[in-house]
């Protein structure tokens, strides 16, 4: 069943983001499941401050907002300059939670937290239109 429910993520993922987004394999975005009153996060990050992202909401809807504007971080990490955004919300009951990420630039970074605790996190640098998948 988790499986089946991967592999139909990845293409809702993939049809609604892009073919980029078809180079994670379906294990990568497998959803997690968060129970009611759990506080779900999502953080994104890149190395340009636009970029298209995907995610479960709450009660389970899927959002997908493409060149979406992403805040300086204030600190410079490793190369150059970062920029993320971040997504929130607390479960009104059991849902899939699990997140995509297409940058424009040449990394990509994503994690899920619930009650702040990370279920799930992907770095990809390095390589244009990167994809990270959580």
């Amino acid at each position: 069943m988790k499986r089946a429910i991967a592999l139909a993520a990845a293409a809702l993922f993939t049809t609604t983001l892009g073919a980029g987004v078809a180079d994670a394999a379906p294990r990568d975005i497998t959803p997690t499941i968060a129970f009611p009153g759990e506080h779900v996060r999502y953080f994104f990050s890149s190395d340009t401050p636009r970029n298209d992202i995907a995610y479960y909401a709450a009660g389970g809807r899927l959002v997908v907002a493409k060149d979406v504007v992403f805040q300086p971080t204030l600190i410079n990490i490793g190369s150059g300059p970062r920029y993320h955004t971040h997504r929130a919300f607390t479960s009104p009951g059991r849902q899939l939670i699990g997140s995509s990420m297409q940058t424009r630039g040449w990394s990509a970074q994503c994690q899920v937290q619930l009650d702040g605790r990370t279920v799930d996190s992907a770095y990809v640098p390095g390589r244009r239109f990167a994809n990270a998948n959580c």
